[in-house]
């Protein structure tokens, strides 16, 4: 019996040796050029138990450096300086509610420095320098509490994170990537995720964007040509817009960026499937859906990319990225919230694009934009995108507000393209945008501010009944709301005007602080039955040719209510008239003319009518119908001193 035992505890110690051998596994040879010890690979797997390793030497493999494995509750920890394999640096797999930690200072591959798989359980990695590889790092969390702390990442793709349940923390240093620097892919699977990237930095494609930034950040004012010669009242509107809701002549207009974007990028690259990503960098590129799923994006520096960043929000999840610095783009920023997703995003610096500064998509959703510093668009290279500081596309009942603290200013030397500060298309929802200060838009065409509303108009400006929800369909109408705390202008143009406002629906509202002119016509209005524009412009609204353009079936103050101090007739006797240069009389005794009094003697004058009652007020200004007789007093006294407007 005791021979027995004997033979038993023997049989029991080799297994165990021989599961330890499994469990931990080196190798090491020597480095012929130093002469040091090289461990060639580290394999840990803790398979319901604890180990700990710490390695001095540096790690190389031409296969994989270091795998670490923790599944069924086991626990593994590897301490380590320098890791390099050129397969992979470094993976991480932990299941069954394992716990994976390692600690390093650098992390290098050809392929992926840092590959996690994460199905439950936890992994820490806390890496002090730097990871290279054609992906720095790439993490797939299932219902996993992953946090990760990266360093310095320089890569073609640096953070790819695929998230379908779990808590995701990853924070970098610099990200310096020829193709995409942020990718987070988060959908509401086994668990809504919850995915935080900070970039304690900036994000930039050094290889790719030296050449274009320097050009981008030239002065867009730079002259293209200035214009001495205007149009003929009959040419006018040849290149424009057709004031009666048709589209003539000018197909490229309504090309908003690549294959009508609807607020998807189905067809981009894909880095995780081994294609070159790099003639489309793109800064922080996030893809959010489901209820409860939440992704938020911060990076302190610039971004420095060909898209600054693309972000999609949908079914009930929320996504919020800020950028501290500049966005210096060589395309512009996307951004799309639909169906009751949300997504927010903030600026702190300027935006610098050669396309469109901001793409915005909304259906149904919630989308925010908030930018601290100038929006500019600026196409010096004849490229073939569309050149424009802001535009949005918004149907079903989302809501979309924009605001841009420094003004936008919108420049293109390319002949025979349409450049706009703010382009809106909105089928359905409301839009809100607003400048802070002046808007200024420069090119052979140019359109200060265009709006459409029509639910019968898809987001991109074609007719197109089939392609998208209609406001019709979500029991909605468009409402599009446009601030601007300054002047409005469009300059240097063949063809140009301040604003055109088309509105088949809804209502659309353009409130602007200043003047408002464009080098040809000054506004352009088409309003129809049941819809409403509301207009106030406080300065001047003047065009060399033309400085008011009205639809000949706006006969109705219900139908467009204009309040502005003056509009500049250019010899002419009448304001408003339509393309055909018949005057409108019906809108010309409407519009509302602001009377102003000197600021020094606001508190010793006011305007009054004849029977001293005060003037009624339009946006919170006294105004006046034209050849209305207004009086002037003393505050202090009953005296009236007769005026006309």
């Amino acid at each position: 019996m005791k021979k027995q035992n004997q033979r038993f505890v023997f049989f029991l110690t080799a297994f165990l040796m021989l599961v330890m051998a499994c469990a931990v596994s080196a190798q090491e040879s020597t480095d012929p050029d130093t002469g040091k010890t090289v461990q060639e690979s580290i394999v840990l797997k803790a398979d319901g138990e604890t180990i700990s390793k710490t390695v001095e030497e540096p790690i190389e493999s031409e296969g994989t450096a270091v795998s670490l494995s923790a599944v069924n509750q086991g626990s593994v920890t590897l301490t380590a300086q320098d890791i390099f394999g050129t397969q992979t640096g470094a993976s991480i797999e932990t299941e069954s509610d394992g716990t994976a930690v390692l600690n390093s200072y650098s992390i290098a591959s050809e392929a992926a420095g840092l590959s996690v798989y994460a199905e439950s359980g936890k992994v820490n990695v806390h890496n002090d320098g730097f990871i290279d590889g054609y992906r720095a790092v790439s993490l797939i969390n299932e219902g996993a509490e992953a946090d990760i702390h990266a360093g310095e990442l320089d890569s073609v793709v640096g953070v790819s994170i695929t998230a379908s349940g779990g808590t995701t923390k990853l924070e970098s240093d610099d990200i310096y990537a020829e193709g995409y620097g942020v990718i987070v892919d988060a959908a509401a699977e086994n668990s809504a995720p919850v995915v935080t990237v900070t970039v304690n930095g900036g994000i930039t494609d050094q290889y790719a964007s030296d050449s274009w930034e320097n050009e981008i950040n030239e002065d867009p004012i730079a002259p293209i040509e200035t214009q001495t010669e205007a149009k003929d009242a009959e040419g006018d509107l040849s290149e424009e817009t057709d004031p009666e809701g048709d589209w003539i002549e000018d197909d490229d207009k309504f090309n908003w960026g690549d294959d009508n974007w609807d607020g998807s990028w189905d067809d981009e690259v894909d880095p995780d499937e081994g294609e070159d990503p790099s003639g489309s960098t793109t800064g922080v590129q996030v893809s959010a859906s489901g209820k409860g799923t939440a992704v938020t994006v911060d990076v302190s520096g610039d971004v420095s990319m060909g898209y600054g960043n693309e972000v999609q929000s949908e079914s009930e999840a929320v996504v919020n990225v800020s950028v501290g610095g500049a966005v210096i783009t060589d395309y512009g920023n996307r951004i799309a919230a639909v169906d009751k997703g949300k997504a927010a995003l903030t600026f702190g610096g300027d935006i610098t694009a050669g396309g469109i500064a901001l793409d915005t998509y909304n259906d149904s959703g919630e989308l925010t934009v908030t930018a601290k510093g100038r929006i500019a668009a600026t196409n010096t290279d004849e490229g073939d995108f569309e050149t424009v500081g802001i535009y949005s596309a918004s149907e079903g009942n989302g809501t979309t507000t924009i605001q841009a603290a420094e003004g936008i200013l919108v420049s293109s030397q390319e002949e025979e393209m349409t450049v706009y500060g703010i382009a809106v298309d909105n089928a359905g929802g409301k839009v809100s945008i607003t400048s802070e200060k002046d808007l200024t838009v420069i090119g052979d065409k140019a359109v200060g501010v265009y709006v459409n509303n029509d639910p019968d108009v898809n987001a991109f400006g074609e007719e197109d009944p089939e392609s998208y929800p209609k406001a019709a369909d979500a029991g909605t109408e468009p409402e599009t709301s446009i601030i601007i705390q300054g002047n409005v202008s469009a300059e240097l143009s063949n063809s140009s005007s301040g604003a055109e406002l088309w509105n088949t629906a809804g209502k659309t509202e353009l409130l602007i602080y200043g003047d408002l002119t464009g080098s040809v016509t000054g506004l352009i209005v088409d309003t129809f039955d049941g819809a409403f524009t509301d207009i106030l412009v406080t300065g001047t609204i003047s065009g060399s040719n033309q400085s008011f353009i009205v639809g000949k079936d706006v006969t109705s103050d219900h139908q467009l209510s204009l309040t502005t101090w003056k509009i500049a007739l250019n010899g002419d006797t009448k304001a408003a008239k339509d393309s055909a240069g018949n005057a409108n009389d019906d809108v010309e005794k409407n519009i509302k003319y602001i009377i102003k009094i000197d600021p020094k003697f606001a508190d010793q004058l006011e305007a009054v009518k004849e029977d001293g009652t005060v003037l009624e007020q339009s946006h919170d200004y006294p105004v006046a119908l034209l050849g209305e007789k207004i009086y002037v007093r003393a505050k202090d006294s009953s005296e009236l001193t007769e005026r006309s407007v």
